[in-house]
């Protein structure tokens, strides 16, 4: 059973770090394509006529890790949001994990 937990806990936080990494609103990412639908024609052009240069400052702030707080925050929101709604009475399920000398047991 801790193993499953485990899993889904590994599978969610991913789930909600791609999420948030995803709509960062730098081309090629579905979060230009939002900050796009969101501007004026004309802003929206030069939008994409910088759309590469954009993209290659986009990827080298990512690479050197500048956006890693800011992204962080956003993340462990979404995290945080994401157990509220799974565990709608705001209880924490927490899984105690001894080893013991007759074996492993879970609390």
């Amino acid at each position: 059973v801790h193993y499953i937990l485990l899993f889904f806990s590994y599978f969610s936080f991913i789930n909600a770090v791609l999420a948030v990494f995803n709509l960062v609103p730098l081309p090629p990412l579905d979060g230009s394509k939002i900050l796009a639908a969101l501007l004026s024609d004309r802003a929206r052009y030069k939008f994409y006529q910088y759309q590469n240069m954009l993209s290659m400052i986009g990827m080298l702030l990512i690479v050197s890790g500048s956006l890693t707080g800011p992204l962080s925050v956003l993340e462990n929101a979404v995290c945080e949001l994401a157990c509220g709604v799974a565990v709608p009475s705001g209880r924490r399920i927490v899984i105690v994990y001894e080893h013991g000398k007759n074996g492993n047991t879970f609390l």
